[in-house]
């Protein structure tokens, strides 16, 4: 029955669901797939900006004896001509993706992050 519930999250919840589900395995109660949400966010440094950018991740479900168990990882940010590119999102204050004419201090004007839809 949890199975069943989380296809239908999938499919309620993304516009293409057999696009975004890679695994669909009832038998050892796992759901796994891609997908893309689209964000909104405002950018405050020397003026005001807002930008919209897809953020790509990678989401599993486990379901078993009654109980479910989710995952979402790999959050990344790749960006285009009309934004910034973050990369990959992590939890470190570090990262390898470099920001011509950005500092870290300009990057906390970053805010504003508003989640939409799925794809």
């Amino acid at each position: 029955m949890l199975f069943e519930r989380g296809r239908e999250w999938f499919n309620d919840n993304f516009k293409s669901a057999k696009e975004v589900l890679q695994i669909t395995d009832k038998e050892n109660g796992e759901l796994s797939g891609k997908g893309i949400m689209e964000i909104h966010y405002v950018f405050k440094y020397m003026g005001k900006r807002e930008f919209t950018s897809n953020v790509r991740f990678q989401m599993s479900v486990w379901v078993k004896d009654g109980k479910y168990k989710y995952e979402l990882k790999n959050f990344n940010i790749p960006g285009d001509s009309e934004s910034i590119a973050f990369g990959l999102i992590t939890t470190s204050n570090e990262t390898n993706v470099k920001f011509p004419g950005y500092s870290a201090k300009k990057l906390r004007y970053c805010s504003k992050i508003n989640w939409n839809s799925f794809y």
